[in-house]
């Protein structure tokens, strides 16, 4: 009861996805994908129906997301036809949030500061690197890259409990 309550959930999640093609011969094919997805959640919560004895109550989520997906190729000779499409996607979720019912402090020790913060950071690269060489040889790609950001700071019905008469 003599202090603050600090809740933090922190995540930092990396991917990665690199690919290497070389086709070489008479008629050859290749179909290239690497693919790569960081889906999750990183939430820091205090759920129904709780009661928090402190001076204070911060809550903190913090998601940080890394995903790369790569591909070179190279193709010689005759007939060589390769394809590719690199795909890289981050969804991940960051939440803080205190539910309904939740009693914050008591007669005897009011709550004094509440913070509630989520954020969620994302880097996603999809690249692909070509060569081609020789009579008849085809290379084609297209590179993907998708980021979903959803952060959530959500503050239900709470009751402050109030000082005794």
């Amino acid at each position: 009861m003599g202090g603050a309550l600090n809740l933090t959930a922190t995540a930092n999640s990396r991917a990665d996805a690199d690919t290497s093609n070389i086709n070489i011969g008479l008629i050859s094919v290749a179909v290239v994908r690497p693919a790569v997805s960081l889906q999750g959640a990183t939430r820091a919560a205090v759920d129904a129906g709780a009661q928090i004895q402190a001076t204070g109550l911060s809550l903190v989520a913090t998601a940080s997301n890394t995903a790369t997906a790569s591909l070179d190729a190279l193709n010689i000779g005759l007939g060589s036809i390769t394809t590719g499409r690199p795909a890289a996607t981050s969804a991940q979720v960051a939440s803080s949030s205190i539910e309904d019912n939740v009693i914050l402090g008591t007669a005897l020790a009011p709550l004094g500061f509440v913070t509630l913060r989520a954020s969620d950071t994302h880097r996603v690269t999809s690249t692909a690197g070509l060569l081609s060489g020789g009579l008849v040889s085809a290379l084609a790609a297209e590179a993907d890259a998708t980021v979903t950001v959803d952060v959530d700071v959500h503050l239900g019905n709470v009751t402050r409990s109030p000082p005794e008469p």
